[in-house]
């Protein structure tokens, strides 16, 4: 099993992966926190992404979990605008 990690404020990042004879097997999680994004009316308060990946003799089951926030708090506003969006995606493809 391998892992992998970086640390880059405000951005976090760790992957794992591995094999156990025919099935191979994966994991990520991504942190960012306070990203600008001059081009828009929102900044990026935080975004957690969760996947996880096996895929093995033509076959692949699947899940990512995401959860991200952006409202315009990092800036001077009149008015507060948010965008709080959660999103579970589970599945498989292949030939079973």
């Amino acid at each position: 099993m391998a892992i992998a990690t970086t640390t880059i404020s405000p951005l976090v990042k760790c992957r794992s992966k591995g094999r156990n004879q025919d099935l191979k097997y994966g994991a990520s999680f991504t942190y960012t926190e306070n990203i600008s994004f001059p081009y828009l009316q929102m900044d990026e308060k935080f975004n957690r992404l969760f996947l996880q990946i096996s895929p093995g003799k033509g076959n692949k089951i699947y899940a990512n979990y995401t959860s991200h926030l952006m409202n315009n708090s990092l800036r001077i506003s009149p008015m507060m605008m948010e965008t709080d969006a959660k999103n579970l995606t589970i599945g498989a493809t292949g030939g079973f």
